[in-house]
């Protein structure tokens, strides 16, 4: 008994987690626009979204994740402006938005090591842009209505295939990370009938990450949906 009402409170904490960060995302993104940039969230709170009614609120939130246009130059002298930048590398920089969340202003979507794959797989996103900046995305919120701009189902899948692989050869995997790409794969077969399949296989195929995939695939369906 004492374990289920312990369990009780951490997913209730949880759920109130989740309803200030989806807050957050569309307070930054108010703001970003009125200052200018175009922007989507990636991963985090979009992607609780695609868990479902009954789930998206219990998916356990974590820093977020902002791309903005505009390039290295452009995106760093604006983050500053919210204080000191930390972390700045390759894709990414830690801006001192809220002071109870991470926020992640990101210059680019993701890259690769290889310059050639790094070269197609810059391609796809920028194919996508316009796309994510115009993809209109309503997050669960029981006390108001919340919309944030947010990637394609065909960037996400693309997007977080790179990003697990990147994870496995640095740090290792996550269960959320997999779980996260089961329930973007489900909503893709689902909701988009596999509309994105064959474009995502080709750009897949074309980074060298086919057999990673296949791997990955099956992982999420031994453990998520056997």
């Amino acid at each position: 008994e004492m374990l289920y009402f312990t369990w009780m409170g951490m997913a209730a904490k949880i759920q109130q987690r989740n309803e200030v960060v989806n807050r957050q995302c569309v307070e930054l993104q108010k703001r970003l626009s009125a200052d200018g940039f175009r922007s989507y969230i990636m991963k985090g709170q979009y992607v609780a979204t695609l868990y479902g009614e009954h789930l998206a609120a219990l998916r356990q939130s974590g820093d977020i994740d902002v791309y903005l246009e505009g390039g290295l130059d452009k995106v760093l002298a604006y983050a500053r402006t919210f204080g000191e930048v930390k972390k700045v590398n390759e894709l990414e920089m830690s801006v001192p938005v809220f002071s109870e969340t991470v926020v992640e202003f990101h210059y680019r979507p993701f890259i690769m090591r290889n310059p050639f794959k790094n070269r197609k797989l810059q391609a796809f996103f920028q194919e996508q842009s316009e796309a994510c900046f115009t993809n209109r995305i309503s997050l669960e919120n029981k006390a108001e209505s919340l919309e944030i701009m947010a990637p394609t189902i065909a960037f996400n899948l693309v997007h977080q295939i790179v990003h697990i692989y990147h994870h496995f050869i640095t740090e290792g995997v996550g269960l959320r990370q997999l779980m996260d790409y089961h329930f973007v794969v489900k909503h893709e077969m689902e909701v988009e009938k596999g509309s994105s399949v064959q474009e995502v296989k080709k750009v897949i195929s074309d980074l060298g990450l086919e057999r990673f995939a296949s791997a990955v695939m099956w992982v999420i369906g031994y453990v998520f949906d056997p």
